[in-house]
């Protein structure tokens, strides 16, 4: 399988990013790969906390699902989901 980059493009957003389990501590993200990933693809995953900062982890490129844990949430924890080629990134 080859890749094919796009010298101005950067990778577009991952797909179907679905929370599939809740813990006491966290949540399991889940998501497809990006259609057009454009060269190696990192995933960042920002999320805040309950009345917290936002943070932000980078993923190894071949994951698509990710255990959230140690977000001290209680109700309502914000989540987001990026793509990241260089510098570029594609936000869902």
């Amino acid at each position: 399988m080859s890749t094919q980059l796009h010298p101005l493009t950067g990778p577009t957003p991952p797909k179907e990013v679905i929370m599939t389990r809740v813990f006491q501590d966290g949540i399991e993200l889940n998501w497809l790969p990006p259609t057009e990933p454009n060269g190696e693809v990192h995933y960042v995953i920002y999320y805040t906390p309950e009345n917290g900062t936002e943070q932000s982890i980078v993923t190894e490129s071949d994951l698509t699902h990710y255990d959230l844990r140690g977000t001290e949430c209680t109700t309502t924890l914000q989540c987001r989901l990026s793509t990241q080629l260089g510098c570029q990134r594609g936000v869902q």
